[in-house]
């Protein structure tokens, strides 16, 4: 990815970091991550003992006018970004940084009439947007398209990023 100005990407090793602050957030993002997982595929204990996660982790440091644009996480099956410092707001209610989905279906509004224009979740067909709070986790599978809107807010806004996937640890408990 080409480099924005504004924003800082530190290597993709944050996760390997032998501090203790980095360790209790590697177990906070896994065991997180390992939960929804378990939710979404309806997988028990003894089956997700089965399998390896893997990690990619780093960080962002975001200044006044830093972004990025829209992109996937292709080499992975699960992503996440941790919000350690939202920043602070500038001159408005919002400011900015915004962690942005668009709508996966790009057809989805192809049509609008007074039956669809108000559909409510998961129906709508809509961008999803958040403004993450400091200690916030969202974590979503890595196909989905995101990207984070040009951060308007003064000081750095500061968040963590990881991609997972897995393979078979080859025995069963």
């Amino acid at each position: 990815m080409q480099a924005v100005s504004g924003l800082f990407e530190s290597r993709f090793d944050l996760f390997r970091w032998p501090e203790s602050c980095v360790r209790e957030l590697r177990e906070f993002c896994w065991g997180q991550l390992f939960h929804v997982i378990a939710d979404v595929n309806q997988i028990s204990p003894t089956e997700l003992r089965q399998v390896r996660g893997h990690a990619d982790a780093w960080f962002h440091i975001t200044r006044r006018g830093g972004y990025f644009p829209l992109h996937n996480h292709p080499m992975a099956s699960w992503s996440g970004v941790y919000c350690v410092d939202p920043g602070q707001k500038g001159g408005s209610d919002s400011c900015g940084g915004m962690l942005s989905f668009p709508d996966p279906n790009g057809a989805a509004a192809m049509f609008k009439d007074a039956a669809n224009q108000r559909l409510r979740l998961p129906f709508s067909h809509s961008t999803r947007e958040y403004q993450l709070e400091a200690g916030q986790l969202i974590i979503f599978p890595s196909w989905l398209m995101h990207q984070v809107t040009p951060f308007l807010g003064n000081g750095e806004r500061i968040t963590v990023a990881f991609n997972a996937w897995f393979t078979p640890t080859g025995h069963v408990d």
